[in-house]
């Protein structure tokens, strides 16, 4: 039996999704990050901690539950109230057919966490985690991944949201020092184990009011290629469904709404209030503590480990509450066992601000004021990518040119400037689009300049130009447009301020291509190196549109008007 599970898990892991071919339609090329060996402790003990069942666990059941009702009184569930709803819920994982734990060697090494479409593993084979809890529509339309635990055979979908990747449901691996609420495995079937802080990190010298001087990043219980997030992972992701500024505490605010589960919050009121929005998938749901000797807070808590310690008797814990959408990150007891959210490790890395500084031109092949057209021959457009991000490709099956994306938010942005110039195709672009000093080759660099007439038609299909209403969320991202600036411009190649680019947006200062009026043969190709324009889709009268303006003399990004027959650049955005 253990070699056949073993055959069918490699025949699975070579499955792809198939779609039909459509040369019409731009192709959206995932480029996979390598594996991140060094986000794994190299001092965790792979053969799990020197832990045993604590008293709770081997006192008698009904003891445990009457001690769990009693912590939970004050407006809280118990477990007995919410255990006949559980029943539904736990279904679709109980039809799965479980497989044995024995059937699998505990991870040995620190291998690559490989992310399969949605669906390739079979939950006849498989012990599929239950789905219940997951956004149905994402899961519909198979925006989740699927990720197979070789350890005990289990499936759990996935989900990326902007540069990470999280497990989308709560880890449900079964090893000393876990625990299912109230010790019924029921529990563990809907909401995952709950993990001792000696198990989560897989040491055995991790035990309560000792500082464990732990690595930045710790494999612990996770598979893998997956390790147990940091206080400072959680707040990232934090700061990726915010609509406040990075490292706004505002953000903590409303991110429990954005990702807690549509279902299952305070399941025994009825009341629909008490659940999230779920905007990304990920799915966080009411899995309660144990807390000592007592298992509290089920269906309206949910209590996750970091990796970060507080101190010798605490670790920075993250908490959803069932009455709000607010998040804490606060520290709390070791002698707590939590739930887990494994994130994938990854080599993508957040460098520091660099827009504090002046560029140094020589090292960085940057622009330079004196010899601008100079400097242009010794880079290439990949050059203003953050070389510490991961991004996706775009091929445009008009030309073949193919761009780099970047995900924000829920919007998909090119991260590179249009260079669409088949006149033929696009009729209104010709004598409506320009290079920077009508040489060919500066357009491979920069784009092309459009006028408002063309912008409006040079996107490829399944893409459009932005709205200012589009550009306008992009700029909330990042806590309004006063500060945008430094997170949109590319990390080289502005004459001061070169930006931060944390999501990869990279803008460059291509500036644009200005005349008196329409039909003025003296034009200037001005402001390269200190500015970059965007056209939006939209506009105020015949004259004007809104454009997107980003500078080197401040961090403002703004969103004003201009006359349309000017050349300014091209973002596409994904429809």
């Amino acid at each position: 039996m253990r070699y056949f599970l073993l055959i069918a898990s490699l025949c699975f892991a070579f499955l792809v999704a198939c779609g039909d071919d459509d040369s019409n339609n731009p192709v959206v090329v995932k480029d996979l990050p390598s594996s991140g060996q060094d986000s794994v402790s190299s001092s965790s003990n792979q053969d799990g901690p020197d832990d045993t069942k604590d008293s709770s666990e081997v006192s008698n059941s009904s003891a445990r539950s009457s001690s769990g009702k009693s912590s939970a009184s004050s407006g809280k569930s118990s477990a007995a109230s919410s255990s006949s709803s559980l029943k539904s819920v736990s279904s679709s994982s109980a039809s799965s057919r479980s497989v044995s734990s024995n059937s699998y060697k505990p991870s040995t090494g620190n291998g690559e966490a490989e992310i399969m479409p949605s669906g390739t593993y079979d939950c006849s084979t498989y012990k599929c985690v239950t789905t219940e809890f997951l956004n149905q529509s994402m899961l519909a339309a198979g925006e989740y991944g699927e990720f197979l635990d070789e350890r005990d055979g289990q499936v759990y979908k996935t989900i990326q949201i902007d540069f990470q990747t999280w497990m989308a449901q709560n880890l449900n691996y079964d090893t000393t020092g876990s625990f299912c609420y109230n010790s019924d495995s029921t529990y563990c079937d809907s909401f995952g184990r709950l993990y001792s802080w000696k198990t989560v990190t897989g040491r055995k010298d991790c035990g309560y009011n000792i500082f464990c001087s732990l690595p930045p990043s710790v494999q612990g219980v996770c598979p893998d290629g997956w390790h147990l997030p940091s206080r400072e992972e959680w707040m990232r992701l934090f700061d990726n469904v915010g609509m406040h500024g990075i490292g706004s505490s505002d953000n903590l605010l409303f991110a429990g709404g954005v990702l807690k589960a549509q279902t299952g919050w305070n399941l025994h009121s009825g009341l629909d209030s008490y659940n999230g929005q779920d905007e990304y998938g990920f799915s966080a749901i009411p899995s309660g503590v144990k807390q000592s000797m007592s298992y509290v807070w089920i269906e309206n808590s949910m209590y996750a480990w970091t990796s970060s310690e507080a101190d010798e008797a605490s670790v920075y814990q993250v908490r959803f509450y069932y009455s709000n959408s607010t998040v804490t990150v606060d520290p709390g007891k070791k002698e707590f066992s939590n739930a887990v959210r494994c994130l994938k490790n990854s080599d993508i890395k957040i460098l520091p601000n660099s827009s504090s500084s002046m560029p140094n031109y020589s090292s960085q092949r940057a622009f330079d004021l004196e010899s601008k057209e100079d400097s242009l021959e010794t880079l290439s457009r990949d050059d203003y990518l953050n070389p510490a991000l991961q991004y996706d490709s775009l091929v445009d099956p008009r030309d073949g040119q193919v761009y780099k994306t970047t995900k924000i938010g829920h919007q998909v942005w090119m991260a590179q400037n249009l260079n669409y110039a088949d006149s033929v195709r696009t009729p209104i672009l010709a004598g409506n689009s320009w290079c920077y000093k009508d040489k060919p080759e500066n357009c491979a660099l920069l784009g092309r300049y459009y006028d408002w007439d063309a912008s409006l038609e040079v996107c490829p299909e399944g893409w459009h130009l932005p709205s200012s209403a589009e550009w306008t969320t992009l700029l909330n991202k990042f806590g309004g447009n006063t500060n945008a600036g430094k997170y949109l411009r590319a990390r080289l190649g502005w004459i001061f301020r070169n930006g931060a680019d944390e999501y990869g947006f990279s803008a460059i200062p291509a500036g644009g291509r200005y005349a008196d009026d329409p039909d003025d043969d003296t034009v200037g190709y001005l402001y390269l190196g200190g500015e970059a324009y965007f056209w939006s889709s939209s506009a105020l009268d015949e004259k004007t549109a809104y454009r997107m303006n980003i500078s080197y003399s401040s961090d403002l990004a703004h969103l004003g008007l201009y006359t349309k027959y000017f050349g300014h650049s091209v973002r596409c955005i994904q429809d």
